[in-house]
């Protein structure tokens, strides 16, 4: 757990974390301590079964080691789960954090460094070197990146669909961006299937107004559903 490295993607720039600097170290510190493989962790007299992306949690414990407050860290979590970086599941003694989609972006390229321990020196082949950036382009083909409102806004505005965002980010946030038994692929696909599902191109809507993430007033739109319609099971793509 201590030798080898972490990924960090450069959209946290995009989005402003490394201007909030005790987002940024507790997030840092979230992937530091974050466990690489599947294993089972003794805690008091409980054993844990931990998965890449998992580790044990303590606020009082945390705040120390970060030397930040209790207050500060529990504001840190409660804002990666609302933007859907990680999930917690807490006992009376202590928590689980899960990174979300860790496989993703730390790929299983980082397990082999970690169990090969293999330093990198200016010995090795160009080839070699080559073959690493061809492998880590077809990893970013595969690599599924959460979008934020903004950007779901932006697209239903161009389709001129009647979708709103909150109720769509909401309702991935809230199964883990998973579409039926899979992990979401494409999320403007999942667009479109839902504008397929709601006729939402004029017909049976009710209008009424929100305010989107920029502070505008932006028109939203969504058919009437009764208590005994739920809403359909997610198509895969």
């Amino acid at each position: 757990m201590q030798r080898g490295y972490v990924k960090l993607w450069r959209k946290s720039i995009e989005g402003g974390w490394l201007s909030n600097s005790k987002l940024w170290v507790f997030w840092c510190w979230c992937l530091m301590k974050a466990s690489y493989k599947e294993y089972d962790l003794i805690v008091g007299f409980q054993k844990i079964h931990l998965m890449p992306g998992d580790f044990i949690f303590g606020r009082k414990k945390t705040a120390k080691e970060l030397k930040q407050t209790e207050r500060s860290i529990r504001t840190c979590v409660d804002f990666l789960k609302t933007s859907g970086n990680l999930t917690i599941k807490t006992t009376n003694k202590f928590s689980v954090i899960s990174i979300v989609n860790w496989n993703t972006y730390q790929s299983e390229e980082n397990i082999n460094d970690h169990q090969n321990d293999q330093p990198l020196t200016n010995k090795r082949p160009a080839t070699d070197h080559k073959q690493e950036c061809k492998e880590l382009k077809n990893v970013k083909k595969n690599i599924f990146i959460i979008p934020d409102i903004k950007e779901i806004s932006l697209y239903c505005q161009q389709r001129k669909n009647n979708i709103n965002p909150e109720v769509f980010i909401s309702h991935y946030q809230s199964n883990g961006w998973m579409v039926g038994k899979n992990k979401m692929k494409d999320w403007k696909a999942a667009i479109i299937t839902w504008e397929s599902r709601e006729g939402n191109n004029g017909n049976g809507t009710n209008r009424s107004n929100f305010t989107g993430s920029t502070g505008k007033t932006i028109e939203k739109a969504g058919r009437a559903k009764s208590d005994d319609q739920p809403y359909p099971v997610d198509a895969e793509f």
